[in-house]
């Protein structure tokens, strides 16, 4: 058999199948499902959206506290170490 002739084998066999006809249920079902997949992820996004924002009011505010402490932490070393450095008995 050459090559030619499974092309025409082929072309006999693609032709007696019958045409592919669009089925409007499946179509329908399929549509639906991806919509409904879509909005549950869009909801999902919300969620994290609003749960990020919640989390983002509560830790800057300790963020910041935990900076200002030490700070006041590294401050109060300096002065404590100024003044033995400059104290007679040291």
């Amino acid at each position: 058999m050459t090559t030619y002739e499974s092309e025409e084998t082929a072309r006999e066999f693609l032709a007696r199948l019958p045409p592919v006809a669009a089925d409007a249920v499946r179509a329908d079902r399929t549509r639906k499902r991806c919509r409904a997949a879509l909005a549950r992820q869009r909801r999902g996004r919300k969620r994290l959206r609003t749960e990020a924002a919640r989390a983002a009011t509560v830790l800057r505010p300790v963020a910041v506290g935990v900076f200002c402490v030490f700070c006041l932490v590294y401050v109060g070393a300096l002065l404590v170490t100024a003044v033995l450095l400059e104290s007679p008995s040291g």
